[in-house]
Order: structure tokens, then sequence, then C-alpha cells
């Protein structure tokens, strides 16, 4: 004999139970709208965003003004890092002993500051040996 005040329930007595497709539109993870990214994942450039691809395959243009040293490595930094921005500045007075570089590129995400930095040195080489210094700025966009 149980003198508990709480009902009794058998073993047997079956628990209510949702459909899963119901637990899940409960709970807000279905939906009956079309995603407009469905079957794009893994589907290239076709089924992608093509502005996002065409932008990735385009270099950007040197600008005018620059001389002939600073388009070079504008042009060497812009074929390695595929840069949303970049700028190349001689700032010793025209004698080419010292740049000031800026280089926005997705290439740095989740990068530290000093890994982007050591990136941009290792394509420099044996360029960057002659200067006296550098000013660099790096980051990702």
């Amino acid at each position: 004999i149980s003198t508990s005040s709480k009902p009794q329930t058998t073993p047997s007595t079956p628990l209510p139970r949702f459909p899963k497709d119901k637990r899940r539109e409960r709970r807000g993870y279905t939906t009956s709208e079309s995603s407009s990214v469905a079957g794009t994942i893994g589907a290239g450039e076709e089924a992608g965003i093509p502005e996002e691809a065409a932008r990735t395959k385009e270099l950007l243009a040197a600008p005018e003004h620059l001389n002939a040293k600073e388009k070079e490595i504008f042009d060497l930094l812009n074929r390695e890092f595929r840069a949303e921005k970049l700028q190349v500045q001689d700032i010793s007075g025209g004698c080419g002993s010292m740049y000031g570089i800026e280089v926005v590129s997705e290439r740095f995400r989740g990068l530290s500051m000093l890994r982007q930095q050591r990136l941009v040195n290792e394509v420099l080489g044996e360029e960057i040996k002659g200067w006296h210094g550098v000013q660099l700025r790096t980051r990702a966009p």
C-alpha cells in the first residue's frame, strides 16, 4: 500500500509524442519558405553569387600616379594577395629607400597582425632587404 499523494502511472502508459517534423516546426528549425541559397553550396559559380566570383578573379588596376618601382611592388602584392585595397607610396622623397604600404585582403582573415605582415615580407623577399624602412598596414576586409 502506497502512502504518497502522487498519482501512480504504469510503465505501459505512453507519453504524448509529436512527429519529428512537428517538433522541428515548433522549435523554428523548418520553414515553408524557400531559401535563396538552396542548392548553391558546392555548385560552383553557376549556382553561387556571380558578382563574388567575378570579383575574386579581377586584380586591382595600378593607379596612374605610381612610379615604375611603386608599380612593380603594387603588381607583386596584388598578384599574391588579390587585395581589395592596396596602396604603395615611396615615402623617402623619391629615392626608393622607404615605402608606405597598405594591404586589405581576405587572405588575412583570422591571422594575427604579425602573421599578416610576415606574409607581406615573404612576398617582398629580396626586394625589402635594400630598403631603409617600410610602413606596413595590413588587415582583413
